[in-house]
């Protein structure tokens, strides 16, 4: 799979996450992505949640602001707000291993890999996670 066909999945699966006004389940993969934004770009401590870690990660002033931007339809401005905000915290997530998001498969599956194993083992079986959305059979299965 090439890196134009990883990056146009990934942003059809972030667009889907805040396409309408009710929550729809997430991807497992993004679901990933999600909680390495909360812990690596927004601090996620052992007391907070999914949703303050993801606000501080997105640069939120608060963990309402980001949620009604979830719910937001993905054409309207806040929709379309959050979508930029989670480009570039992809962005910065990648930069903190030297990578950029549209590498090659290996390579962002390796970034993904090590961020992930650099989160305590209490975050990396956080409830947010189902045992069938944890990793690598998330990111393996994005990647096939």
């Amino acid at each position: 799979m090439n890196v134009t066909s990883l990056r146009q999945r990934l942003e059809k699966l972030e667009a889907l996450s805040t396409s309408s006004a009710a929550p729809q389940p997430l991807h497992p993969f993004t679901k990933l992505l999600d909680i390495l934004v909360a812990y690596h770009l927004g601090g996620l401590a052992g007391s907070d949640s999914i949703a303050t870690g993801m606000a501080r990660g997105l640069g939120y002033d608060s963990p309402q602001i980001f949620r009604a931007a979830l719910l937001a339809k993905s054409e309207s401005p806040a929709g379309e707000d959050l979508n930029a905000r989670r480009r570039d915290a992809k962005v910065r997530l990648f930069a903190l291993k030297g990578a950029v998001p549209d590498c090659d498969g290996p390579t962002f599956g390796g970034v993904v890999e090590a961020l992930f194993y650099e989160m305590p083992e209490e975050v990396q079986h956080h409830s947010f996670l189902s045992p069938d959305n944890r990793f690598p059979e998330a990111v393996y299965d994005f990647l096939l």
